[in-house]
């Protein structure tokens, strides 16, 4: 193939996929519920994440916030699965999800070779996801409750929390999936501009924005299926 040749046909794939997770991100807003924040944050009732360091409700930190959430009527979902187990269902389909993504890639890449059979699906299908289970190299369990697990991020100096859970409204089921990063807002040794956040990058933004939110749908979509099988039996 020529050499003109190809590149054109490298960007014209190029264009049509980003043309494609545009279109994507797009529908996926529309079916999503989004809030952003980013500076201090008021207050722990300001966030459901219980598991936020104190010291972190102050002007002392910059933090990015964000949560997705969407709601299906509750009869909808599998009766024959306690809420406990259900969650379950639902972190080792989208973990198991999340481990084919890019983010998930370049996260194998720099991670500990001791961590890297976390991304495995034998390992993130094996977790019952208690406090102290590590997924996907950098997710580790800090609390577990019947309908929640919050997971602490640590990596490359970066401090956050994830949380994935969900709880009743009237005759429906919220789900939700939030997220947590934050850094002090000056230096330590001299009055320096404080450290940007990964999601403070556009594209990683971006990204980030349609994995949690393609995960949030289709997880919850899954879970749905998940009764039909059961009427199919």
């Amino acid at each position: 193939m020529p050499l003109l040749s190809l590149s054109s046909f490298v960007l014209a794939a190029s264009l049509s996929i980003i043309t494609y997770l545009s279109f994507l991100h797009r529908c996926l807003k529309n079916r999503i519920n989004h809030e952003k924040h980013h500076g201090a944050l008021p207050g722990p009732d300001s966030t459901t994440i219980a598991t936020i360091p104190s010291d972190v409700y102050s002007s002392k930190y910059y933090v990015l916030h964000d949560r997705a959430s969407q709601r299906v009527p509750r009869q909808l979902l599998p009766p024959h699965h306690k809420d406990r187990d259900m969650l379950t269902l639902l972190l080792r389909r989208n973990m198991a999800a999340f481990a084919h993504f890019p983010q998930a890639y370049m996260l194998w890449a720099t991670t500990p070779a001791v961590t890297r059979e976390t991304f495995q699906a034998s390992h993130i299908r094996s977790l019952d996801y208690n406090k102290g289970d590590l997924v996907c190299g950098i997710y580790r369990v800090l609390e577990r409750s019947a309908s929640k697990v919050e997971f602490g991020i640590a990596h490359k100096g970066i401090e956050g929390r994830m949380s994935i859970g969900f709880w009743d409204e009237d005759k429906d089921v919220v789900f939700a999936s939030e997220t947590a990063m934050w850094t002090k807002t000056m230096n330590e040794d001299a009055e320096e501009q404080r450290s940007t956040l990964p999601l403070e990058n556009p594209v990683r933004c971006f990204f980030h924005e349609l994995a949690a939110w393609w995960l949030l749908d289709s997880g919850v979509k899954y879970l749905v299926d998940l009764e039909g099988e059961l009427d199919d039996d």
